[in-house]
């Protein structure tokens, strides 16, 4: 990759688009989690709500997506009226 300009300064808006969105340690630019404003029973109720939905309310395949036991997610179901 060759970059030139003719201010003979390269800023970052000479970058291709790819490079603009990484960040100061290489990582992809995204949103904060905590710009969305939700308490963490809010995104892990959320969480388990997307799985149970995907899995067809299958609770053993549910657990297996967010990788954890069956029994903690029964356990996090009831916590959260969950069915």
């Amino acid at each position: 990759l060759t970059i030139s300009c003719k201010e003979g300064e390269i800023r970052r808006e000479h970058l291709p688009a790819y490079l603009r969105a990484l960040d100061e340690t290489g990582q992809k630019d995204r949103p904060s989690l905590l710009s969305f404003g939700l308490s963490v029973e809010e995104l892990e109720k959320a969480m388990l709500q997307e799985a149970l939905h995907k899995t067809g309310g299958n609770v053993s395949e549910a657990s297996r997506l967010l990788k954890i036991t069956r029994n903690t997610l029964r356990y996090r179901m009831a916590k959260y009226h969950l069915q």
